[in-house]
Protein backbone atom coordinates (compact mmCIF):
# COMPACT_ATOMS: atom_id res chain seq x y z
CA UNK A 1 0.00 0.00 0.00
CA UNK A 2 1.27 3.46 -0.85
CA UNK A 3 2.16 5.84 1.92
CA UNK A 4 0.40 9.17 2.21
CA UNK A 5 3.59 11.00 1.22
CA UNK A 6 3.91 9.02 -2.03
CA UNK A 7 0.19 9.44 -2.75
CA UNK A 8 0.35 13.24 -2.31
CA UNK A 9 3.37 13.61 -4.61
CA UNK A 10 1.87 11.65 -7.51
CA UNK A 11 0.64 13.53 -10.54
CA UNK A 12 -3.10 14.10 -10.72
CA UNK A 13 -4.98 12.07 -13.30
CA UNK A 14 -8.12 13.56 -14.80
CA UNK A 15 -11.45 11.76 -14.55
CA UNK A 16 -11.49 11.04 -18.28
CA UNK A 17 -8.11 9.28 -18.06
CA UNK A 18 -8.82 7.34 -14.88
CA UNK A 19 -12.43 6.33 -15.38
CA UNK A 20 -14.32 4.94 -18.30
CA UNK A 21 -17.91 6.04 -17.74
CA UNK A 22 -19.29 3.29 -19.96
CA UNK A 23 -17.35 0.60 -18.08
CA UNK A 24 -18.54 1.99 -14.76
CA UNK A 25 -22.13 1.95 -15.99
CA UNK A 26 -21.80 -1.73 -17.00
CA UNK A 27 -20.74 -2.66 -13.46
CA UNK A 28 -24.20 -1.64 -12.16
CA UNK A 29 -22.73 -0.23 -8.94
CA UNK A 30 -24.97 2.82 -9.29
CA UNK A 31 -28.65 2.74 -10.18
CA UNK A 32 -29.74 4.39 -13.42
CA UNK A 33 -31.49 7.14 -11.44
CA UNK A 34 -28.35 7.98 -9.45
CA UNK A 35 -25.79 7.52 -12.22
CA UNK A 36 -25.84 11.05 -13.65
CA UNK A 37 -25.51 12.62 -10.21
CA UNK A 38 -22.66 10.21 -9.39
CA UNK A 39 -20.77 11.26 -12.54
CA UNK A 40 -21.42 14.91 -11.68
CA UNK A 41 -19.90 14.38 -8.22
CA UNK A 42 -16.87 12.64 -9.70
CA UNK A 43 -16.31 15.55 -12.07
CA UNK A 44 -16.64 18.01 -9.16
CA UNK A 45 -13.98 16.10 -7.29
CA UNK A 46 -11.80 16.01 -10.41
CA UNK A 47 -12.02 19.82 -10.60
CA UNK A 48 -11.19 20.19 -6.87
CA UNK A 49 -14.61 21.67 -6.09
CA UNK A 50 -16.18 21.17 -2.66
CA UNK A 51 -18.38 18.11 -2.25
CA UNK A 52 -21.31 17.87 0.17
CA UNK A 53 -21.70 15.11 2.77
CA UNK A 54 -24.52 13.55 0.74
CA UNK A 55 -22.29 13.51 -2.35
CA UNK A 56 -19.45 11.95 -0.34
CA UNK A 57 -21.87 9.28 0.84
CA UNK A 58 -22.75 8.41 -2.76
CA UNK A 59 -19.04 8.00 -3.57
CA UNK A 60 -18.51 5.82 -0.49
CA UNK A 61 -21.53 3.69 -1.42
CA UNK A 62 -20.11 2.97 -4.87
CA UNK A 63 -16.64 2.33 -3.43
CA UNK A 64 -18.06 -0.13 -0.89
CA UNK A 65 -20.05 -1.92 -3.61
CA UNK A 66 -16.91 -2.20 -5.73
CA UNK A 67 -14.81 -3.55 -2.86
CA UNK A 68 -17.52 -6.07 -1.97
CA UNK A 69 -17.75 -7.22 -5.60
CA UNK A 70 -13.98 -7.74 -5.69
CA UNK A 71 -13.93 -9.59 -2.38
CA UNK A 72 -16.74 -11.93 -3.48
CA UNK A 73 -15.00 -12.88 -6.73
CA UNK A 74 -12.20 -15.35 -6.11
CA UNK A 75 -10.72 -15.02 -9.62
CA UNK A 76 -10.36 -11.25 -9.23
CA UNK A 77 -8.74 -11.74 -5.82
CA UNK A 78 -6.23 -14.17 -7.35
CA UNK A 79 -5.42 -11.74 -10.17
CA UNK A 80 -4.81 -8.94 -7.68
CA UNK A 81 -2.65 -11.15 -5.49
CA UNK A 82 -0.65 -12.31 -8.51
CA UNK A 83 -0.16 -8.74 -9.72
CA UNK A 84 0.92 -7.58 -6.26
CA UNK A 85 3.53 -10.31 -5.90
CA UNK A 86 5.03 -9.30 -9.24
CA UNK A 87 5.48 -5.63 -8.23
CA UNK A 88 8.53 -4.22 -6.51
CA UNK A 89 8.09 -2.16 -3.35
CA UNK A 90 9.28 1.47 -3.52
Amino acid sequence: MKSYKIFKTEELVSLEEALSISKLKRLNLVSDEEFSSFVRVMKKMDNDKPVTIKEKDSIMKVFNELVNAILRDQSIMQKIAKRKTGEKED
